[in-house]
C-alpha cells in the first residue's frame, strides 16, 4: 500500500495519510499536488496549512507548515521510497 509522511522537526513520527486501492499514477499525482501545497505554504509564510486526504472519506488534517521538514511518498510493500 501507498501512503505519504509528512515529517516534522524533531519529531520522529511522521504524520501518515495512507492512499488506499489507488494505481502508482493516482498516488504519485496526490504526492506531487501535496508536495506543492506545503512548498507555496512555506513560501508564503501561512501560519496553517489544511491537508485533504487523498480517501474523502477521511478528515482533512491541518498542520503548520514551516515545522515541515520532509514530505515522502512510501510503499510499504517494497519499501521504497521518493523523497521530496
Amino acid at each position: 500500500m501507498l501512503s505519504v509522511e509528512i515529517y516534522y522537526y524533531g519529531t520522529p513520527q511522521p504524520l501518515t495519510i495512507p492512499i488506499p486501492r489507488s494505481d502508482r499514477a493516482a498516488a504519485e499525482s496526490y504526492f506531487q499536488r501535496l508536495k506543492s501545497e506545503v512548498i507555496d505554504a512555506q513560501r508564503h509564510s501561512q501560519k496553517r496549512l489544511s491537508i485533504q486526504p487523498f480517501d474523502s472519506s477521511q478528515e482533512a488534517q491541518e498542520v503548520e507548515p514551516f515545522e515541515i521538514q520532509q514530505v515522502e511518498l512510501v510503499e510499504t510493500a517494497n519499501d521504497v521510497t521518493d523523497a521530496a
